[in-house]
Order: C-alpha cells, then sequence, then structure tokens
C-alpha cells in the first residue's frame, strides 16, 4: 500500500470476498466436481497468502498513526484466522483509532486485542454470534455500540461498565431477554436500536431516550411501556413481512403494503403517542389512512408520518 509522502490517513476501510467459479460440465461429473473443488481450495489459499501479505506490507505504513476510522469486513470465512493474526499488529500501529467496525467475521469471541483496547468511543460489532460480550477497557468511554446479529440470551451484563454510551444497537439478537437492568445503568443513552424484538422492557432508560428503533418488531399493540420515553423526538416502527426465498424486491413491496400486524387504534394514538414530543414516526405503508394515524396528524401538527419499508432509511 503506497501513500504519497506527507499524505494523511485517517479512515480506512478493509474487506474480502471470495467467489468460487463454476465447475465446468465434464464427462465424469464426479472428478469434474473434485478437480473443481481442488482449483477452489488453491484459490482460497493463494488468497489467503495473499491477503497476509497485504496486511502484513498495511501495518508498515507510516500514515497508520493517523488513522481514526477503521472498517475491517470479512466476507471470507476462509480469511478469519489470517485477520484474526493480522488484527494486533494493525491496532499496534493505529495509537489515535477512535472508531472501530468488525462486520460478517465469525470468530464467536471479542479479540483479545480489542478487548483490552482503550480510547475507542465507537465500535461496531456485527455478525460474530458472540454468546457473551466481555468486560474490558475497550467499553469505557465508548460512546457508539453496535452489537449486531450476535447470539446473546439476555442484554449483556459488561454493558453496566459503559457508562458514557449514547446510542446502542441490539438489533437481530434472536432469543435474546430484554430487560431493564443493563439498560438502566446507562445514564447517557440517548439512542436505542431494537430490530427484531418482540419486547420493551418498562425502566428508567426510557426517559432518557430521543431516538428508537423498532424495525421488524413482533407487536401487534404499541407497548405501553413507550409512554414513558418522555423525550422521545425520533419512533421507527416499521414491519417487514418475510417474503419467499428468492423474492423479487416488487414481490416483497407487495408483500409489505399487504401484511401489518401492528394495529394503530385511535386510543393508543391519542394515550401513548401523542403526548410524546414526536418530530419525526416512521410506520408501515398498511398504516398510512389508518383512523390511529389520521388522529396523530391533526393532535400533533410538528409531526412528520413517513411510510418506507425496512430497507428504505430517513434521509437527513
Amino acid at each position: 500500500m503506497l501513500l504519497p509522502p506527507g499524505a494523511v490517513l485517517e479512515s480506512l476501510n478493509l474487506g474480502t470476498w471470495f467467489e468460487g467459479g463454476e465447475a465446468e460440465e465434464e464427462e465424469d461429473e464426479q472428478e469434474g466436481e473434485q478437480q473443481h473443488q481442488q482449483e477452489q481450495q488453491q484459490q482460497q489459499q493463494a488468497a489467503a497468502q495473499h491477503l497476509a501479505e497485504e496486511l502484513a506490507a498495511l501495518a508498515s505504513v507510516p500514515q497508520l498513526s493517523n488513522l481514526r476510522s477503521l472498517r475491517l469486513d470479512d466476507h471470507n470465512s476462509h480469511d478469519t484466522a489470517v485477520w484474526r493474526r493480522s488484527l494486533p499488529a494493525l491496532l499496534d500501529r493505529t495509537p489515535q483509532l477512535t472508531d472501530l467496525v468488525l462486520a460478517e467475521w465469525a470468530p464467536r469471541r471479542l479479540p483479545e486485542c480489542i478487548r483490552l483496547r482503550s480510547g475507542l468511543r465507537s465500535l461496531g460489532l456485527e455478525g460474530q454470534r458472540m454468546a457473551e460480550l466481555p468486560e474490558g477497557p475497550y467499553l469505557q468511554g465508548l460512546e457508539a455500540l453496535q452489537l449486531v446479529l450476535q447470539a446473546f440470551s439476555q442484554v449483556p451484563p459488561a454493558l453496566t461498565a459503559a457508562t458514557a454510551l449514547t446510542r446502542l444497537d441490539l438489533s437481530h439478537n434472536g432469543g435474546m431477554q430484554l430487560s431493564a437492568a443493563v439498560l438502566d445503568a446507562l445514564p447517557c443513552l440517548r439512542a436505542l436500536t431494537l430490530a427484531g424484538t418482540g419486547s420493551l422492557p418498562e425502566g428508567r432508560y426510557l426517559a432518557g431516550l430521543q431516538e428508537l428503533s423498532l424495525v421488524n418488531h413482533s407487536f401487534t399493540r404499541l407497548p405501553p411501556a413507550l409512554a414513558a420515553a418522555t423525550a422521545l423526538t425520533c419512533l421507527d416502527l416499521r414491519r417487514h413481512a418475510a417474503a419467499p426465498k428468492g423474492a423479487s424486491e416488487g414481490q416483497q413491496a407487495a408483500l409489505d403494503e399487504e401484511k401489518e400486524d401492528l394495529e394503530l387504534p385511535v386510543e393508543d394514538a391519542r394515550a401513548i403517542l401523542a403526548p410524546l414530543p414526536l418530530r419525526q414516526l416512521c410506520l408501515s405503508p398498511a398504516l398510512a389512512g389508518s383512523p390511529g394515524v389520521e388522529t396523530l396528524r391533526s393532535a400533533c401538527p410538528q409531526l412528520e408520518i413517513s411510510f418506507l419499508r425496512p430497507h428504505e432509511w430517513w434521509s437527513e
């Protein structure tokens, strides 16, 4: 990796993607498949060796000392060991690093070089399928934390050490039991994302929230706990209908239009949502024109209501 002399490197995004070729048709299918597997294995080994060399060269780049943001995407499970061996040396060369994202890794545990790291302000962990979140210096000073697609059975108790957190994402942790005990220990929490959840526990944490995302929830009625979120200005309640595998975007959109299990009766709109200082509310398209929505429009003229599918986002 070459940079011009004097260049300042503050942000870096590294990723690996491996695409194996299709086996050619041969008279002996079994022999052809074996040959294809051997070729694919050789390609994977060569790619892993190349990645190791590239990462070793990267660790020697002087400009890493100025790096503040680093994202590592491992879309090739065969490279996970290479990343794990190379990561300590890479992080040793980034003393000013404050923002780190690990996406699609499959180690099922937090690398020790990250657990012992201090000075991080933002950490994104996506797809590691960790069953536990370890304690460590890395939690101290964190302001934003993503724990997406993990395998937690409960909100990790170690989070109580992250007292500076303002943003927390616990999306898509299937089977995780939500409780307020840990969330109440986060005095600065202002934004919470719980995509894919089926509950919203009552607790002191709600009073400080300004943003709450419950995308792909399984509620049939608004959770009563929402009424305690008295500082909430932004709420996302979109619901994504499950489409058959291979469905087109048009078929998915049609399902989203037709299926909406969340009801928004007038009494819920008045008692739970209308008293909140909401500025932005995002709902699934199926709720457009419902009596509850019209009640909100009348009671809250300052409220912007959007009807988007879950893969669409607010544009600031």
